[in-house]
């Protein structure tokens, strides 16, 4: 397995709603789907995107509360939607990402 994309996981700050940089690391990436919608009169899009990193102690809760992180990968946000520490070896962890600008 190669991880060879940076990215970059910013978690939720509970004091004022916003998210700041919280972890950076290398991950495998691949397109895993997508769709196009029409909203006021406007043609958009979101991607689905599959992230394998590297099991570390920094994400070993990120399976449990998907919804205090985001990633950022080529400028593009990311909502997690699932993550998985398959059979939990620790060994990778699987994070599907959906786009939230693009």
């Amino acid at each position: 397995m190669i991880l060879n994309q940076k990215i970059q996981i910013l978690k939720l700050n509970d004091d004022n709603d916003s998210y700041s940089d919280y972890y950076s690391c290398h991950a495998q990436v691949n397109k895993t789907g997508g769709n196009e919608y029409l909203i006021a009169g406007a043609v958009s899009s979101k991607n689905k995107f599959t992230f394998i990193v590297r099991y570390c102690e920094e994400l070993k809760n990120l399976q449990f509360d998907t919804q205090t992180y985001r990633i950022v990968f080529n400028g593009i946000i990311f909502n997690i939607l699932d993550a998985d520490d398959f059979m939990q070896r620790h060994k990778t962890i699987k994070i599907i990402g959906e786009s939230i600008n693009g």
